[in-house]
């Protein structure tokens, strides 16, 4: 990470963190959570004290996200992060601009803390070591009592809570080391780049289980914990691991329930990210994992068994995630990135093809499985905790999504879905159940009683809203046709409605990009400026062109955008440089007067012309002000 001061450290997204910003939106959060559930009610002040004294010591957490030309990027955040009651379904879209822009949101609800993290941030690894620390200081500051004999300051940099020896991993105890790693904002996937020829992959389309959806924000989370004496049975009957008994389960039951006797042939396909760092040392917090697709062929004419499913599975899987092939795949994706031709492509076009991209590489596989293994703390804190459980978010590109995570004597296997029955649930725990394995099942109360829900009771707003929005786009579209229809019966020469339509769907579009969308505040501003000055050029041009809307307008919307960036400027001083990139813009547009004036556009250029100064004055006063910075982040902008 670059070092001036806390305000100017920045880093590159990892490999894998470039895609989530590009495809992330309502419908597709990208977002996952890792959840403590303890034996007593959560103290929300005690949780916000432990959040604020470990998140100095984790940097790759301690960032917002940046819009560069050319890519995003990561920027320390100075501001202090929140901690909410749980009042939503889990997992939902994370907005830049809220929690004061931070990417993940740390939460409870009564005996429960969890932690929701944008998987650009980090992966599964990063989120354990950083949800374990929370715990563990949490835990010190509720129980002083029980931990003061061995409880250092906070500020410290060194602990006593682990030795240094101990292994940074979802199996390690390292319970609030606090020292700061200079490796964990280091892109492994850069550090085990190795420049080879490698082919693309190749990627047929896999079955997609198709089933009535739920409206948004609702999603299902079920959650079954299965006894892992039990599992253990069960798996070693078979002689397979867990993980491979437990993925084998997944496709037998997608087979037996959608598939047999449809008298179709049909792939089902597995999308299991696989942790890097057992192959290739890292201890690097940022992403870096793999996926591997194995998958089995399922032809009507020759049914297949549990046991041939699992063996064909498994002999895919271990080819597949053979250390070689994965080198081979972070060689192919991190050339993609070093490609000088798309890196040099700007932002919003490189986002059009990897958006492409994506919804195509995520019809090659049926649904995600993620085994995050042991969860381990030291012997001191387990008789506060009763689990630990994973959650991956569901989207309709992607709606089920299977996690599984093991604490004690249990393994959580998380079922997230979008779905509106829980019909895949249901005959997955009932095939584990009928090989013998001991489970019980808890949800968020989306298919079963409100009563036996860990979860809090979402009132369904999301109704009223569609309800409304259709009611307003109804009434605005007759309005809109209908005095369309009058002005053409009756055209005296003035196509007055054109303007008027013009604003209808303006505010169509506003509603939906700015309700929906994840937009800068400045931004914003920009695209109003804009979209009002063209239905203001519109409406001169239909009452025959008086120069008005250029003369005027055109200055005076100018200096109105410059007046509320200067606004957020002074109101946001700590993204005050961020904000000027948009004053940079400001100036520019100015410019247009001069080619306007010129053609005879313009006929009164004097407002243009001392709009376009008092741009440049603004520009250059905040240039003179602090070169440096300014040229840092014209540096971190322009990046590629």
């Amino acid at each position: 990470m670059q070092k001036h001061s806390d305000e100017f450290k920045w880093h590159r997204l990892d490999n894998t963190a470039n895609i989530f910003p590009v495809i992330n939106n309502l419908q597709f959060s990208g977002v996952f959570r890792i959840g403590a559930v303890l034996f007593e009610e959560v103290q929300p002040a005690l949780l916000e004290e432990a959040l604020g004294q470990v998140l100095p010591h984790f940097e790759v957490f301690k960032v917002q996200l940046r819009t560069g030309i050319f890519w995003y990027y990561m920027e320390h955040n100075r501001r202090k992060p929140c901690v909410e009651e749980e009042q939503f379904y889990p997992c939902r879209f994370i907005r830049r601009y809220e929690n004061h822009s931070y990417l993940f949101r740390t939460g409870y609800y009564r005996n429960k803390i969890y932690l929701e993290i944008f998987h650009a941030l980090t992966d599964g690894f990063g989120a354990i070591q950083f949800m374990k620390e929370l715990i563990a200081r949490y835990l010190r500051l509720a129980h002083p009592e029980d931990f003061a004999a061995n409880d250092p300051s906070p500020d410290s940099d060194s602990s006593s809570y682990s030795e240094a020896q101990e292994p940074r991993g979802p199996s390690g105890e390292s319970d609030f080391p606090l020292e700061d790693i200079s490796n964990a904002c280091e892109d492994s996937y850069l550090k085990y780049y190795r420049r080879q020829k490698v082919k693309g992959y190749k990627k047929s389309r896999a079955y997609q289980i198709s089933q009535p959806e739920l409206d948004y924000p609702k999603s299902s989370v079920i959650h079954g914990h299965l006894k892992i004496a039990s599992v253990k049975a069960a798996s070693s009957r078979h002689q397979v691991s867990i993980t491979q008994y437990l993925a084998a389960a997944l496709v037998y039951t997608i087979y037996r329930e959608y598939l047999a006797g449809k008298g179709k042939d049909n792939t089902i396909c597995l999308n299991i990210p696989v942790n890097l760092r057992q192959f290739f040392p890292s201890e690097t917090t940022m992403n870096f994992f793999s996926i591997v697709l194995p998958q089995v062929r399922f032809q009507q004419d020759n049914p297949l068994t549990f046991e041939e499913v699992l063996r064909l599975l498994t002999e895919d899987f271990k080819r597949k995630a053979d250390p070689e092939k994965l080198e081979q795949q972070i060689s192919y994706n991190v050339s993609n990135e070093k490609n000088l031709l798309v890196r040099l492509i700007p932002l919003p076009v490189k986002s059009i093809g990897v958006r492409f991209l994506y919804s195509r590489s995520a019809k090659s596989f049926t649904t995600t499985l993620s085994n995050l293994g042991i969860i381990r703390m030291k012997p001191e804190y387990e008789p506060y905790i009763q689990n630990f459980h994973f959650i991956m978010g569901a989207s309709k590109s992607q709606p089920v999504k299977c996690v599984a995570a093991s604490f004690r004597d249990e393994i959580i296997f998380t079922i997230s879905t979008v779905w509106k029955n829980s019909r895949l649930e249901d005959a997955f725990w009932s095939f584990l159940k009928e090989d013998g394995v001991e489970l019980t099942i808890e949800g968020n109360g989306i298919h079963e009683p409100p009563k036996d829900t860990p979860y809090p009771q979402v009132p369904d707003s999301s109704r009223s809203f569609r309800l409304l929005m259709r009611w307003y786009i109804l009434i605005t579209l007759f309005t809109g046709a209908g005095l369309t229809c009058y002005n053409f019966t009756h055209y005296n020469g003035i196509g007055w409605s054109v303007p008027v339509d013009g604003g209808i769907l303006y505010s169509w579009l506003s509603l939906r990009f700015f309700i929906r969308f994840n937009i800068n505040p400045a931004a914003r501003i920009l695209s109003h400026t804009l979209a009002l000055e063209i239905l203001y050029i519109l409406t001169d041009i239909i009452l025959g062109y008086g120069g008005q809307s250029l003369n005027y307008g055109f200055p005076a919307l100018l200096l109105t955008a410059c007046a509320a960036n200067l606004f957020l400027m002074f109101y946001d001083p700590m993204n005050w440089q961020g904000y000027f990139m948009f004053q940079i813009l400001y100036a520019a547009i100015g410019l247009i007067a001069l080619p306007l004036w010129l053609t005879g556009l313009i006929t009164h250029p004097f407002p243009g012309i001392a709009a376009l100064i008092i741009t440049f004055e603004i520009l250059i006063a905040g240039i003179c002000l602090n070169p440096k910075k300014i040229g840092r982040e014209t540096k971190r902008r322009f990046h590629f």
